[in-house]
């Protein structure tokens, strides 16, 4: 009886850990971040640089603190896993400027390098919790990005912008607003993501509930 429990449970941890493998990569839901209205992919279109954000800043760092509910239901069980990752980037370069309309990217990389912690569920019941690695890196990037100013604190990106590594390991980008604080010569950005998604792929229903709280820090130039 051991034995065949066991063995079990071994295969719903690993359907689980698949599934969360699965899900970090094909996800695409809509996101509520500042509950800002798009504002189109050409800015305010009134070349307002005179806030907080305008001008050079100094990448100085990338902060994410996510929980992610996979829900599954296989028909006979329902198995859910709950992924807790915080961590500060690291090796942080490049340079972000904003003049109103457009944030421009010189050369911004980091890496992200730590430990999520992953708790597994079979029908209602605590089964056990792993501690997994993780690693991901923002590759040298130099682009740009239109905005629309919301107010005198808030951004919102319409086309998409670079939100963080997802639990895979890849760079996330999506449309995304922004919370602007200033304190001295540091200019903070932080983004809240709070997204629910339900799909059925060959019988199986799956619901994610994700939220990430990230934090960009730029230093004046």
């Amino acid at each position: 009886m051991k034995v065949t429990r066991m063995r079990y449970f071994t295969r719903l941890m690993f359907f689980g850990t698949c599934l969360l493998l699965f899900v970090s990569c094909g996800k695409d839901g809509s996101v509520d971040t500042t509950n800002i209205t798009p504002g189109g992919s050409t800015g305010n279109g009134n070349g307002n640089a005179s806030g907080a954000e305008a001008g050079n800043w100094k990448f100085i760092s990338f902060q994410e603190t996510t929980s992610q509910i996979v829900e599954v239901n296989t028909g006979s069980d329902a198995i859910k896993t709950i992924t807790t990752r915080e961590y500060t980037s690291e090796n942080n370069t490049g340079n972000i400027r904003f003049d109103g309309n457009a944030m421009f990217f010189t050369s911004v990389a980091f890496t992200a390098n730590g430990t999520m912690q992953v708790s597994y569920y079979t029908n209602g019941v605590f089964n056990v919790t792993q501690q997994v690695p993780f690693t991901g890196a923002l590759p040298a990037t130099t682009s740009a990005a239109y905005y629309k100013k919301i107010g005198a604190d808030s951004l919102y990106f319409a086309i998409g912008v670079v939100t963080g590594i997802g639990l895979n390991g890849s760079v996330e980008t999506k449309p995304a607003g922004y919370k602007l604080k200033s304190d001295g010569n540091k200019l903070y950005l932080t983004l809240a993501i709070n997204e629910t998604t339900t799909q059925t792929d060959a019988g199986i229903t799956q619901k994610v509930t994700t939220n990430t709280t990230n934090v960009t820090t730029l230093q004046k130039q």
